[in-house]
C-alpha cells in the first residue's frame, strides 16, 4: 500500500477541518482534542459522514479512531496541507453543509463547553430511544450523566442555544 493510500483518512479529515476554519491541526491541550471530537461527531450527526465510530466517555462522545486520526496528522504535517488539494465528489454538497453546520453553530463553533453540551445531547438523543424528543426531560438526563456541566458558566443559555442549534442540525421541529 502506498504512503498516499495509507493517509487518506488523515487527508479526507485534514479537508473537512480547513472546511470548518481550521488552520492547523493541534492535539497538545485537551481543550483542542475535545473540540475535535465533538466537531466532528456533530459534523457527522448533521449527515456529512467520515466513518468515524463514537460511544460515550466522560465528556461525551469520543471516538479512539479520531484521535489516533488527529495525532497522525499532527506527527506528519504535511498530510493537513495536502489535505487542501483534495476535492470530493460531492464537493459543493460537502461545502454547502459545512457552511451550514458553520452557520448554525455561529459563535460557539470551537467553544468547548457548548460542543460538550451539544454533543452530549445529540449523542443522548440519538442512542437512547427514551429522548428522542427534545423535552425537559434531556437536560435532566444530560445533568445525571454529566453533572459537572451545570457548574459551566451559564450552563441554562449554554443549554437553550444547543438545543436550538440541535434542531436546526437535525431538522426537526420539537
Amino acid at each position: 500500500m502506498t504512503c498516499q493510500m495509507m493517509n487518506k483518512k488523515e487527508k479526507i479529515l485534514s479537508k473537512i477541518l480547513q472546511m470548518l476554519d481550521f488552520s492547523s491541526v493541534d492535539p497538545s491541550t485537551f481543550e483542542n482534542r475535545l473540540i475535535y471530537q465533538k466537531t466532528i461527531y456533530l459534523l457527522q450527526f448533521s449527515g456529512i459522514s467520515l466513518g468515524y465510530r463514537f460511544n460515550w466517555y466522560i465528556r461525551g462522545p469520543y471516538s479512539p479512531e479520531l484521535t489516533e486520526t488527529i495525532y497522525k496528522i499532527d506527527n506528519d504535517r504535511s498530510i493537513f496541507s495536502e489535505g487542501s488539494s483534495i476535492r470530493f465528489k460531492d464537493q459543493d454538497e460537502i461545502e454547502q453543509k459545512t457552511g451550514f453546520f458553520l452557520e448554525t453553530l455561529a459563535g460557539n463553533a470551537k467553544n468547548p463547553e457548548f460542543l460538550e453540551v451539544l454533543a452530549s445531547i445529540a449523542y443522548i438523543k440519538e442512542n437512547d430511544s427514551a429522548y428522542r424528543n427534545l423535552g425537559n426531560n434531556l437536560k435532566t438526563r444530560l445533568l445525571k450523566l454529566k453533572p459537572f456541566v451545570k457548574d459551566f458558566d451559564n450552563f441554562d443559555q449554554l443549554y437553550d442555544s444547543a438545543i436550538k442549534s440541535l434542531k436546526t442540525l437535525s431538522g426537526m421541529n420539537a
